[in-house]
């Protein structure tokens, strides 16, 4: 019992070190801590622990806040003290709640850029919204901030985790979808049902590609340029720039040339590969006909078929639905 509780007071003491010597880095900031604010600092740092049920060796993390945010604008000798306590507190609150899937200097680099760039030195803001949002998205599978350790494409606003979020949701409903179930994707842990929706996005939109290419040679707009702007620039500029990792959610255009489905249910690459599909199926029906008969019918319709913003097939179909087969003037 003795040597153990040697043991405790020579950490507590090296500790307490420590933290002195921060000061050394932080003076020229104008930030210091006398010995009876760093032992204050300390027993926070303990409860912060307690309360989050965890244990930690060596040094601990104290130092490496001071370090890290020692050089920002947000902070003076006047809250210096308070800052260091809060952000440890919230510091041990986010390892739990990540589960410990991020790394300290992970989580320290998001906080900090988070804290400097969007929050501005709100606490609140950071704990309360930043770091919840991001949490989310960590437990649901994201790990973006592996490649940057926390830094660059984590330093996120509200909107962006939102988006990052649904970017994990999505490709988790993609795996529902196909066939595995509500109940069979619940059982996977979070991140494996995300990876494999992930790899069936994927899938999709290579599936999507192949058939947007298998339709080029044949494909006519029948003068009518929405189609041929939507098929021959649109398209092409989602295969281009979507964002398979961190956006699947986002159609990206707005595919002007408007479908006879509804597809407003979908979106990103589920939206894009059905209206592939619908396309594929009016190029079929349209190909039954010679292209200047069917721009005929089109002219019938509307002398400026050319410029109108309305699916080519819907006239064609109502002419021959109506009898009017022979009626058409060439």
């Amino acid at each position: 019992m003795f040597l153990e509780n040697d043991w405790l007071e020579l950490l507590k003491q090296n500790q307490l070190e420590e933290i002195m010597r921060t000061n050394t880095a932080t003076e020229r900031y104008g930030l210091a801590l006398s010995r009876q604010e760093a032992e204050l600092v300390m027993a926070e740092h303990r409860e912060a622990l307690r309360e989050q049920q965890r244990i930690e060796f060596g040094a601990g993390i104290t130092p490496k806040i001071i370090h890290m945010f020692c050089d920002s604008d947000f902070i003076g000798q006047n809250n210096y003290v308070d800052m260091i306590i809060r952000l440890q507190e919230i510091f041990y609150l986010y390892k739990n709640e990540m589960q410990d899937e991020i790394t300290d200097d992970e989580l320290l680099n998001f906080m900090k850029e988070q804290f400097e760039e969007v929050c501005f030195g709100d606490l609140e803001y950071l704990e309360s919204t930043c770091l919840n949002l991001f949490a989310q998205a960590v437990r649901a599978g994201y790990r973006g901030y592996e490649r940057t350790e926390g830094r660059g494409d984590t330093s996120i606003t509200y909107e962006k985790a939102r988006q990052l979020m649904e970017a994990v949701l999505y490709c988790i409903n993609e795996l529902e979808g196909k066939g595995a179930g509500l109940a069979a994707a619940q059982r996977l842990p979070a991140q494996q049902a995300y990876e494999r929706g992930l790899m069936l996005t994927e899938e999709k939109a290579r599936e999507a590609l192949r058939l947007y290419n298998e339709m080029q040679p044949d494909f006519s707009c029948y003068g009518n340029r929405c189609l041929r702007d939507t098929f021959m620039k649109e398209l092409p500029h989602f295969f281009q720039y979507y964002d398979l990792k961190y956006e699947p959610q986002n159609t990206m255009i707005t595919l002007d040339y408007p479908v006879l489905k509804d597809l407003s249910g979908y979106r990103g690459i589920d939206r894009i590969y059905e209206y592939i599909l619908c396309l594929k199926e009016e190029q079929a029906f349209l190909a039954g006909f010679p292209e200047d008969y069917v721009e005929g019918i089109l002219s019938q319709y509307d002398k400026r078929y050319e410029t109108m913003i309305e699916n080519i097939c819907g006239p064609v179909k109502s002419f021959f639905a109506a009898g009017s087969k022979d009626c058409i003037d060439l």
